[in-house]
């Protein structure tokens, strides 16, 4: 699905992503007990995948985590902010950390070569001037953080003006990762989106909420969805169904973006995974065709 892609822009802002941190004596030994990610491990140089569950193993929220332990930071969809801090505050009365908004905002880079631009291994983090910070996740683009001011002097000394997000949304998708929002909360356990996959779960950390059902499924089970990559020469609107030739529904659309103005558009699809293992194309949706990779990360 590589043949159509477009050169990539310079920057891409971050338009509808943000931080949320955890801050406080306790912050990442608090945070130990509810994401899917093991915060112990870092130290102020790492990057983690990660996600919040419900009780009954539900993803409430995807995010990339750094930090270190008195001083957390998670960066998720703007839309999960509200969510996640009403979910996190019951439990920080008995905790010694707190949660804070930021008005920090973000670029994606995925130029190389760029003046100011450190060498970073994947998930991993390193301070830049002007109060900013690098992050390179685990896979994709990398970001750079910090305050819109100290944003646009770094631009403006690289020569750089931002495009939109949403060819860093398509890119996203192409790495086999959901960019997740709020309309994704609780629809699916973390299996259904990959996470698994690409190791955003760590099954030896211990206990955190939702993990008995995470980790069953997981030693004993399948999961009955898993997050398949698409493409369409149009726009797809969440929730579409996707049918095979037949006409029997294999599952939803939960993204679609493009690189270039006019597509093709990346798909992220919630599918079944025993209807498309014998699916026959072509595939369809209300709105038109797609193609589906049937390979998963």
């Amino acid at each position: 699905m590589d043949a159509h892609r477009q050169p990539p822009a310079k920057a891409f802002r971050l338009e509808h992503f943000a931080l949320l941190h955890l801050e406080g004596a306790d912050a990442a030994a608090f945070f130990q007990g509810y994401g899917t990610c093991d915060t112990r491990r870092l130290d102020g140089t790492q990057a983690l995948e990660g996600a919040l569950c419900n009780r009954q193993g539900q993803v409430l929220a995807t995010f990339l985590a750094w930090g270190a332990a008195e001083a957390l930071t998670l960066r998720l969809h703007e839309s999960l902010i509200d969510p996640v801090s009403a979910f996190l505050e019951p439990y920080l009365r008995f905790a010694k950390c707190a949660l804070r908004t930021s008005e920090a905002r973000g670029l994606a880079l995925p130029s190389d070569g760029l003046s100011a631009e450190p060498s970073l291994a994947p998930g991993a983090t390193a301070p830049a001037a002007d109060g900013l910070i690098w992050v390179q996740p685990p896979a994709g683009d990398r970001e750079l953080w910090g305050e819109d001011a100290a944003l646009a002097r770094w631009c403006e000394h690289e020569g750089i003006e931002p495009g939109p997000e949403g060819p860093w949304l398509a890119r996203t998708l192409d790495t086999g990762r959901l960019p997740f929002t709020a309309e994704h909360s609780e629809q699916d356990v973390p299996q259904g989106f990959n996470l698994d996959l690409i190791g955003a779960i760590d099954f030896k950390k211990g206990c955190y909420l939702g993990q008995e059902i995470v980790a069953r499924l997981h030693y004993r089970g399948q999961p009955k969805r898993r997050l398949y990559r698409g493409e369409s020469t149009a726009p797809l609107a969440l929730g579409e169904v996707v049918r095979e030739a037949s006409g029997n529904p294999l599952g939803t659309v939960l993204a679609c973006a493009a690189e270039a103005a006019h597509g093709p558009y990346r798909l992220g699809l919630s599918l079944s995974v025993k209807r498309v293992e014998g699916a026959a194309g072509p595939f369809t949706t209300d709105a038109g065709p797609l193609t589906i990779d049937p390979e998963l990360p």
